[in-house]
Formats: C-alpha cells, sequence, structure tokens
C-alpha cells in the first residue's frame, strides 16, 4: 500500500512503513484506483489533513525538519 504524508506530502511504499521510516501522519491510497489517480487523490485529501489538523500539531519529525 502507498501512503501519502500529510506535512510533506511525500509517497511512501508499504516498505517505508514495514521499517518504520515514516516520521509524518498519513493517508493510505486507494488501492482500487490506478497507482497516478490514487496518489493524486491521497495528496488532495492529505492537504485538507494537514490544514485541519498540522495547523495546531507540529509534533511530527517532518515538521522539524
Amino acid at each position: 500500500m502507498l501512503r501519502v504524508g500529510f506535512y510533506t506530502g511525500n509517497v511512501y511504499s508499504q516498505a517505508d512503513y514495514d521499517n518504520n521510516l515514516i516520521k509524518e501522519c498519513c493517508i493510505v491510497a486507494n488501492p482500487c484506483m490506478t497507482t497516478e489517480r490514487s496518489i493524486a487523490d491521497a495528496k488532495k485529501k492529505a492537504e485538507y489533513k494537514k490544514i485541519l489538523n498540522c495547523s495546531t500539531c507540529h509534533q511530527c519529525e517532518a515538521s522539524k525538519d
């Protein structure tokens, strides 16, 4: 499964997740859609989540870079 980070918009693989390399909140891209469309949709949702959630949080490691 692919994941898109709220804070950075980075796309993470299942290997990133399995190896604990993701240092921010994420949204899972829909596996039923084509990869490009799924990632684009997830990035749009992640941007909204960032506006709603990250504006008051700033506790993930990605926000400290």
